[in-house]
């Protein structure tokens, strides 16, 4: 959901939209299950606060987060990796 601006190199790139947090995440997960019908969504997050997002993609990993977050994802059956 976020759009990169693009200047003349990667130092000089900006998120054109706002940085999404907490039931944001979820309203745009159900957005783009209204826009896009039938279509897997796939979906990351860092933090236990992603987790409610995570629940309703199709595939969802839960990445370097901590212990906490990692037990609760692992409740709710969804994947956990370090991508450190």
């Amino acid at each position: 959901m976020h759009r990169a601006e693009v200047g003349r190199g990667p130092a000089e790139r900006q998120l054109a939209d706002p940085n999404r947090r907490g039931t944001e995440k979820v309203r745009c997960v159900e957005w783009l299950r209204k826009q896009y019908p039938g279509a897997s969504i796939v979906a990351y997050g860092n933090s236990d606060s992603d987790l409610p997002h995570l629940e309703r993609a199709d595939r969802a990993v839960l990445v370097n987060a901590n212990g906490r977050a990692r037990r609760r994802a692992a409740g709710a059956g969804i994947a956990t990796a370090d991508w450190r």
